[in-house]
């Protein structure tokens, strides 16, 4: 499967870039797919990451999530520190669902595409569609 998940990230694209995690509500209906790529606030994408996983929690818990490794608990914790002050993310109390993308595998795409103006929340891509300029 090469399904990409395009999301709208707006204010958040750097945190997501800087600590590789992703973030949106659990009751959020989302396909499965191997692969994110956020759009930054003009909508481009300029880079796809390879989903390792894919945590559903409450953040305010995430201390007390053992069977999450300590090292992928502690990025969590980074980027919630992060972004808890941006309005919108975050800020619903309960269950969050957390991709942790690949600190190794992703893809910049040069030069940086730009879908339709109109999309917003999820999309779908193909990767090779993408690494082929192909939207």
């Amino acid at each position: 499967m090469n399904k990409v998940l395009s999301v709208s990230s707006g204010h958040t694209f750097d945190w997501i870039c800087e600590h590789e995690i992703y973030s949106c509500p659990a009751s959020w209906v989302v396909e499965g797919a191997e692969w994110l790529a956020p759009r930054n606030c003009e909508g481009n994408l300029t880079i796809v990451f390879r989903i390792e996983v894919v945590h559903i929690l409450n953040p305010l818990d995430i201390d007390v999530q053992y069977h999450i490794p300590e090292n992928v608990r502690n990025r969590i914790a980074a980027y919630v520190t992060a972004v808890q002050h941006i309005p919108g993310i975050l800020d619903n109390s309960g269950t969050y669902r957390f991709y942790i993308l690949s600190e190794s595998s992703s893809h910049r795409l040069i030069p940086s595409l730009r879908p339709d103006d109109r999309l917003n929340g999820f999309v779908y891509f193909e990767l090779n569609d993408l690494l082929n300029g192909k939207i």
